[in-house]
């Protein structure tokens, strides 16, 4: 069970070690855990003030966030012991933080970038054509299925070993891009839903009722705007939705 303590520029996490070493380690596995656990908390962060009902703001699907969040794997690599400090047993370190994914996880979030959100705006604005081009700004390092920063930490065990606290420089950047794949990927996938949902009331509903009546109406002044393969937004459906029961 780990705890996170957030301060101003950096974390402190605290990880119960359940180890019989007391010596400290740069590359142990519970560095990597606490420190995955602090950065996708922070995307978590992210996405919730993303959420936040605003007029004609996209409403997140925190599950499907959650699930693709889930999805990135960590992997601590290259990893430098900087300096030791046996006294106070203590290591600075520096290493890779790096996270694999699924390459359908890019595929969906360039479909989901037709969804505006104030984290892609430079897709809209055109200053930026590809999310390797926004991790490269960005300084991170950006790979088939991975992307990765590098960090600085600082580890100490406690006395009797049982807990570990790691002091380490706030990844960012990592968290930004991490936060604008979740995001537009759970567009896409919340779009997906919806486009069933259509299809599964146009198949089997009562389409003479004055509900489905209004509801599709929309839809194909909608299409007519958009284009017939245009995806519908699970937060406008939904309003569709409330119009039509009024």
């Amino acid at each position: 069970m780990w705890k996170l303590v957030s301060v101003s520029l950096c974390s402190i996490a605290v990880l119960n070690a359940c180890s019989s070493s007391n010596a400290a380690s740069c590359s142990s596995t519970e560095v990597a855990d606490i420190l995955d656990g602090a950065v996708k908390e922070g995307v978590r962060d992210i996405l919730n003030v993303l959420g936040k009902p605003r007029v004609g703001g996209i409403v997140v699907d925190h599950q499907a966030s959650e699930d693709i969040i889930s999805e990135f794997e960590v992997e601590l690599s290259s990893v430098r012991t900087v300096s030791k400090n046996e006294e106070l047993n203590t290591r600075e370190c520096i290493a890779n933080l790096s996270y694999n994914y699924p390459e359908r996880i890019l595929s969906e979030a360039y479909q989901g970038l037709r969804f505006q959100n104030i984290l892609n705006l430079d897709f809209f604005h055109g200053s930026v054509s590809s999310f390797q081009e926004v991790g490269t700004r960005a300084g991170l390092l950006v790979g088939e299925g991975v992307v990765g920063q590098q960090v600085g930490y600082t580890v100490q065990p406690t006395d009797d070993g049982e807990e570990i606290y790691i002091e380490y420089d706030d990844p960012k950047g990592l968290k930004n891009w991490l936060a604008r794949i979740a995001s537009s990927s759970s567009y896409y996938r919340q779009s997906q839903l919806v486009n069933q949902e259509v299809e599964t009331s146009n198949n089997q509903g009562d389409k003479s009722s004055p509900f489905n009546s209004c509801v599709n109406a929309k839809i194909e002044n909608f299409r007519s705007q958009m284009g017939e393969e245009a995806a519908i937004r699970s937060d406008v459906f939904g309003e569709w939705e409330t119009e039509c029961k009024a």
